[in-house]
Order: structure tokens, then sequence, then C-alpha cells
């Protein structure tokens, strides 16, 4: 059977090692001691089921064993359907994309300005118009200036915590996260931080971009933590607090913090 009118993205991978235990896009899946495979195959769909609902909509998953690559449409409702050919491939995005070590594929914030997650008012449509301009120009500097004025006049307008704010908001750390002489800068970081700290008190849809933004958050804490480790640790509380559900990249960092100060 195919599916053409799910979304090509996302797609969550579902592991199976050989002793059975199960993991979602590297995160392992916890169930009750001596589960099932079946359990445990059940509890996996159920994350990712609960993924769906995140997007109201039905979602795209890989189930992979040593043996072979299944993949799977799964609604919201909990029914899964077996394709019978694999999922397509996303189209590319148009501007640079970001590289996310959660499962070292590039992975792009966000989509400008055809298939934009963020939807602002009608009046600001010509700034998401003229960002994308100056990125397709190759003047990131002025993306940024643009995105900056419009996320102040949407504060100003609908509030701090407007779903409108917080995609302008999103817009402008894809931008620094795109841009090699901002791409790996504490300021980045930071501001990944911030988008995903008010993105997830407000509950902002999608959630797939809040996921991004403490993917991406996580990846480049890594990077600084090479080059400013004191930096990396004055920072890492704030990540572990945005990482309550995320065990495997919690346990990452404090891993690393552990070893610092022992």
């Amino acid at each position: 059977m195919t599916r053409t009118d799910v979304p090509a993205t996302p797609v969550y991978t579902i592991t199976v090692t050989s002793t059975g235990t199960m993991a979602i896009d590297g995160e392992d899946i916890l169930t009750e001691p001596g589960a099932t495979p079946e359990e445990t195959r059940r509890e996996a769909l159920s994350e990712v089921r609960i993924k769906a609902a995140y997007l109201g909509r039905p979602v795209r998953a890989l189930v992979k064993d040593l043996h072979s690559t299944v993949p799977l449409i799964v609604d919201l409702d909990g029914t899964t359907t077996v394709l019978d050919t694999p999922h397509p491939t996303p189209r590319k995005d148009p501007f640079l994309l970001v590289l996310d070590d959660n499962d070292t594929q590039l992975c792009p914030i966000l989509q400008l300005p055809a298939e934009a997650a963020v939807t602002p008012s009608t009046t600001h449509h010509q700034a998401l118009t003229e960002i994308a301009a100056h990125r397709a120009a190759g003047d990131p500097g002025a993306a940024s200036a643009a995105a900056d004025r419009m996320e102040t006049e949407l504060a100003a307008e609908q509030g701090p915590t407007h779903p409108d704010t917080l995609g302008a908001l999103t817009v402008r750390a894809w931008l620094a996260l795109s841009d090699p002489s901002t791409a790996r800068t504490t300021e980045t970081l930071e501001l990944l931080l911030e988008a995903a700290e008010r993105r997830l008190a407000a509950g902002a849809e999608p959630h797939s971009d809040t996921l991004r933004a403490l993917r991406n958050a996580h990846s480049l804490w890594h990077h600084i933590r090479d080059d400013d480790p004191e930096t990396a640790l004055e920072l890492a509380d704030r990540l572990l607090e945005l990482l309550q559900d995320h065990p495997r990249r919690r346990g990452d960092i404090i891993d690393w913090a552990t070893s610092r100060t022992a």
C-alpha cells in the first residue's frame, strides 16, 4: 500500500537491537522489566503516535532490525499501515541545512518561504519574502536583520508568546545556525536555547520545530564544549532543563560535566 497524503518528513526511526530492545531516533524506549518484543514494539509505536498527535496528522516511521527495514505510516489513533514502497525522498530545502548529530543527517530548522512552518499575519509575509531574497543573494547578515525586525514588530503587535512571534524567533535561530560566520558561536547557542525555552513554555506548534531547536542546541553545545569548556559548563544546566524527555542527551551532558568537575 502507498500513502501520498502524508508529508515526507519527519520520519521516525524505530531501531530493534539483537536483544529485543528498541529506540526511537537513538533514544531508548523504556519498558517494564521482562517486556516481550511485541510489548516493546507496541510501546515504541505508541511513542510515535504521540508525536503524530503533536503534529495533528499521521507521520512516517521506519522499523529497522538486523535483517530488514519496514516503512510505516502511524495514524493519530495508533493505526499502522505497512507500505509496499520506501518513504519518498524529501524535497531539498532551498537554504543551507544544519547538521543534527542526533542521527548524523542534515536537518533544517525551518523551510522558507513555500513550506514555512511559521505563518505570520499577512502584513509580515513581505518580511519572509525579504528574508528569503537576502538568503538567495548570499547576504545572511541582511536576512538576520530582517528577521530581527520582524520578531520585534510581531512582539509589539501580538505579544512575546504569540505563535507568530515565536515563529519569527525560530527563523532567527535558524538563520544564525545556517550562517557559517555565526553557526558555532555562543550567541547562536543562547538563541537556540531561548527559542526552545520559549516554545516549550508556550506549547508552540509545530512541536517538530521545538525538537529541532533542542537537538541543534545540543549539537552546537558539543562543538562549543571543545573550544570553550567553561562556557559549555555554564550553559549545561539550561540545556539539561530543556532535555527532561531526552535521557540519552541528558546522560551525555551529565557525564561530560561530571568529568570536568571531578
